[in-house]
């Protein structure tokens, strides 16, 4: 964990952590390309996405039962950096968190 942590620290992240809600929201097709910054996914194994968001966090980040993914950082004014932390084998959920890094806000308005 010590790794992830230092790679979080080294893309100094600003910003709101946006997690996947259990309903998987699809985001609307303007938030769906490619991200134009940096971008890190960090994979991880079923159930473990909740315990390493909030890691990356220090806890500030909202808690679902069947988490599966989140987004730190994203485009605004200050940076163009995201981290994205996606459960293996669960495409819609990095699509939703790469929609989030491109902006799709955490309320998910269309």
């Amino acid at each position: 964990m010590k790794t992830l942590l230092a790679i979080v620290m080294s893309l100094a992240l600003v910003g709101s952590a946006y997690s996947a809600p259990r309903n998987h929201a699809e985001p609307p097709r303007k938030f769906l390309h490619k991200y134009a910054g940096e971008l890190v996914i960090i994979y991880v194994q079923k159930g473990a996405a909740y315990r390493t968001c909030s890691e990356i966090t220090g806890g500030n980040i909202a808690y679902y039962e069947d988490m599966l993914g989140c987004a730190l950082g994203g485009v605004n004014e200050h940076q163009h950096r995201c981290l994205i932390v996606a459960t293996i084998g669960k495409s819609h959920v990095l699509r939703h968190e790469l929609a989030h890094c491109n902006g799709w806000p955490a309320d998910h308005r269309r």
